[in-house]
């Protein structure tokens, strides 16, 4: 688990380790009430083929915020933090309400989607 400060709150996420450059980042989504803990498995298996980021959603996880967030606002914060963390484009998963949230990202933001 790693912790940043992004836009000024505490921002926690799981990141696999660092694919080739060539490689694709894949954004992974959790389930409301959930975090980035769901995806462990995920992050452990696809190592070495994509780089996995694994964040957790303001509200249930370590990361500050109430939650509760429209999906709108949440694709917005998603917009914040790859940015914050470098990343131009990825490709975005999620499902139950993460996958909700991943059709907003890539709604609002089709040019950081790959």
């Amino acid at each position: 688990m790693l912790l940043a400060s992004i836009d000024g709150r505490k921002a926690a996420f799981r990141i696999s380790p660092v694919a080739e450059h060539d490689k694709p980042t894949v954004l992974c989504i959790h389930c409301s009430g959930g975090d980035s803990s769901v995806w462990s498995k995920q992050l452990a298996g696809l190592a070495g083929d994509c780089t996995l980021i694994a964040p957790d959603l303001p509200g249930p996880g370590k990361t500050e915020g109430r939650g509760g967030y429209t999906v709108e606002a949440y694709a917005r914060w998603l917009d914040i933090i790859t940015r914050a963390m470098g990343i131009k484009r990825c490709i975005v998963m999620g499902y139950s309400i993460g996958g909700a949230i991943a059709q907003a990202f890539a709604r609002a933001y089709p040019e950081r989607v790959q």
